[in-house]
């Protein structure tokens, strides 16, 4: 699995309010 780049990760995070975990899902 690729891994997501982290600035894409909390970006995600701060627009959606979800955790890390949720995003890493979903950015799967």
């Amino acid at each position: 699995m690729a891994r997501p780049e982290k600035d894409a990760i909390e970006m995600f995070m701060s627009i959606t309010g979800a955790t890390e975990a949720v995003a890493l899902q979903l950015l799967e």
